[in-house]
């Protein structure tokens, strides 16, 4: 793999991992979003248990898409990690080989 390759697969695993931190900022924030309504619900109307109920069903839901998504940036960075160390071998290669040559 040459340098050139390695830079732009870490530049699209960065963005990868990039995306997917911003979908869970926004989901943590609907969360909240989430959080909020079920209090006014509470202290509004506390006869509305199913509205109740469903939010909590929601931000329930929300909260294990979060899980998820955090799995899959810790894979990107497993990826980038392993980047990282092909990146290393192929420099110490070439040091190697410009030593003997």
């Amino acid at each position: 793999m040459k340098f050139t390759d390695i830079l732009e697969e870490f530049t699209k695993l960065s963005q990868k991992r990039s995306s997917i931190l911003k979908h869970v900022n926004d989901m943590e924030d609907e969360v909240t979003s989430i959080s909020e309504r079920i209090e006014e619900l509470q202290d509004a109307r506390p006869r509305n248990s199913d509205e109740i109920a469903k939010a909590r069903d929601k931000r329930k839901r929300v909260r294990a898409d979060i899980s998820n998504r955090k799995h899959d940036v810790r894979l990107v960075e497993a990826d980038i990690d392993a980047l990282k160390m092909r990146f290393k071998w192929l420099v110490d290669y070439e040091v190697r080989d410009d030593e003997e040559g």
